[in-house]
C-alpha cells in the first residue's frame, strides 16, 4: 500500500470513528453543545472528506465541499429566522430535520456506500455496535448507568428488567440502532465474526427492553445464519413489497373501524402495548382535516387528546411514537408518502445488497413504534441507510462499479 492510500485509509477511519461517536453515544455529545448542530457537523465532516478524496477534478471537488458547506450554515440560519418569528421549536426541528439533515446523510450514505474503503465504515460502526451491545447487557445485569447517567436511566425503567441506556438518547432508540446493525454484520470479512457480532448486538438489544427490535433482529439473525433463506431473499425481494402493502392496507383498515382514541390498562407494559392503536385511530382524521399536516408546525394544545387508564386524558401530539404519524402530522399526505417511499426502496435495495437493505428494511418498519426523524442521532442513521439504498435502486450505471469495488476489497482481504 502506498504512502497516499495509507493516509487515505487512515483519514476513512478516522471519519468512521466519528460517525459511530455520533451514532452510539448521542447523550454524551449532547453535553458538549446542541446536539443536532454535531450531528450535523459531523455528517458535513465525513461528507467533505469524501468528496475531496473522490477521483473528480480537484476545482470540482472544492466547489461541491462549499456548495454543501454554503447551503447548510444558510438553511439552519433560515429555519431558525422562521421558527423565531413562529415562536415554534418544533417547527425548527422538522424543518432542519427535513432540509437539512435529510439531504446531507441521504448524500452522506450513499458517498460512503461508493466509497473505495466502505467497509472500512461497515467494521467500525459494526465493531462499534459490538461494544455498545457488551456494555448495555452489563447495565441490564448491573442495574445502573455505566456512563453516569443515573437520573436518565432511572426515568427509563418499567416493569420487568433493567433497560440499557448506555449512550442514546432513549433506551428504545439504542435498541433500535443496534437492530439496524444486526444485518451489517453480514459485511464483516468472516462467517465467525458476522455470526459473533449479530449474537451480541441481538443480546444488546434485548438488554434494552424494546420488543419490537428485538424480535425483528432475532428473525435476521436467523435469516443471516441461513444461506438459502437470504438467497431467496434476495430473489424474492418483491414478495416483501406484497407484504409491505397488505399490512399498510391492514393498518389503514384497523385505523378506519377497529382502534378508537383510548388506551386500556393499568401497568406501564399495558400502555405501551395498548398506545399506538389508539394513536393510529387519529390518522383518518388528520388526513382528512389537515391534508398537509400542520406544514411542519406544532399542533395546536388540546386538539387531539386521548383517554388511558393509566395517565388519564392527555395531549398525544405532545409524545408520538411513530414516524408514520409523526410524519403525517407535519406533512399529511406528502410526510405518509415519503414513508412508504422510503419503505418501498429499503425492500427493492434487498436485490442487490442483503445486508443494506435489510439493515434500511429494520429501521424504517421500526418506524411503524417509533419516531425516527424525533432523534438527531437515530434520524440521520435512518437517512443514510435510505439514501444508500435509492442510489442501489435508481441508479442502475452504479451497480458495476460497486460490484467491481467490492470484488476488489474481497481480494485485499484475501492477501
Amino acid at each position: 500500500m502506498s504512502n497516499d492510500e495509507t493516509w487515505r485509509s487512515r483519514l476513512r477511519l478516522g471519519a468512521a470513528i466519528l460517525l459511530a461517536i455520533g451514532v452510539y453515544f448521542p447523550g454524551l455529545l449532547d453535553l458538549l453543545g446542541s446536539l443536532r448542530v454535531l450531528v450535523v457537523g459531523i455528517g458535513f465532516v465525513v461528507a467533505a472528506l469524501e468528496l475531496l478524496l473522490s477521483r473528480a477534478a480537484l476545482k470540482r471537488r472544492v466547489l461541491l465541499v462549499a456548495g454543501l458547506g454554503a447551503y447548510l450554515a444558510g438553511a439552519v440560519l433560515v429555519i431558525e429566522f422562521v421558527a423565531a418569528q413562529l415562536d415554534d421549536r418544533l417547527f425548527a426541528v422538522n424543518a432542519e430535520h427535513l432540509f437539512v439533515m435529510l439531504p446531507l446523510f441521504a448524500t452522506l450514505g450513499w458517498l460512503v456506500y461508493s466509497s473505495e474503503r466502505a467497509r472500512t465504515y461497515a467494521y467500525v460502526l459494526v465493531g462499534a455496535g459490538v461494544l455498545v451491545a457488551v456494555l448495555a447487557v452489563f447495565e441490564s445485569l448491573l442495574g445502573f448507568s455505566l456512563l453516569g447517567r443515573g437520573e436518565l436511566f432511572a426515568l427509563s425503567q418499567r416493569e420487568g428488567p433493567a433497560r440499557a441506556l448506555v449512550g442514546a438518547e432513549n433506551v428504545l432508540v439504542l435498541g433500535a440502532t443496534l437492530a439496524a446493525m444486526v444485518p451489517l454484520s453480514l459485511k464483516l470479512p468472516r462467517s465467525w465474526m458476522q455470526l459473533s457480532a449479530s449474537i451480541l448486538l441481538v443480546a444488546g438489544v434485548w438488554a434494552t427492553g424494546s420488543r419490537a427490535p428485538a424480535i425483528i433482529c432475532t428473525g435476521i439473525v436467523v435469516i443471516q445464519a441461513i444461506p438459502v433463506l437470504r438467497a431467496l431473499l434476495q430473489r424474492f425481494w418483491w414478495v416483501l413489497q406484497i407484504v409491505a402493502a397488505v399490512v399498510l392496507l391492514g393498518l389503514a383498515y384497523f385505523s378506519i373501524f377497529v382502534w378508537t382514541p383510548f388506551i386500556g390498562g393499568m401497568t406501564g407494559l399495558d400502555y405501551s402495548s395498548n398506545y399506538r392503536g389508539a394513536l393510529y385511530s387519529l390518522v383518518p382524521r388528520i388526513l382528512l382535516e389537515h391534508p398537509l399536516g400542520y406544514l411542519l408546525q406544532s399542533p395546536p394544545d388540546g386538539a387531539w387528546m386521548i383517554d388511558s387508564e393509566l395517565h388519564g386524558r392527555f395531549d398525544i401530539a405532545r409524545s408520538i411514537d411513530s414516524e408514520v404519524v409523526w410524519a403525517i402530522f407535519g406533512l399529511g399526505w406528502l410526510g405518509l408518502a415519503f414513508f412508504v417511499g422510503a419503505l418501498f426502496i429499503v425492500i427493492a435495495a434487498l436485490k442487490y445488497d442483503v445486508a443494506v437493505g435489510l439493515s434500511g428494511l429494520t429501521l424504517t418498519a421500526l418506524g411503524f413504534i417509533l419516531a425516527l426523524h424525533g432523534w438527531d442521532a437515530m434520524g440521520p442513521l435512518w437517512y443514510a441507510l435510505v439514501g444508500a439504498c435509492a442510489g442501489l435502486v435508481v441508479w442502475p450505471g452504479a451497480r458495476s462499479v460497486l460490484g467491481r469495488a467490492t470484488r476488489r476489497s474481497e481480494r485485499e482481504l484475501v492477501q
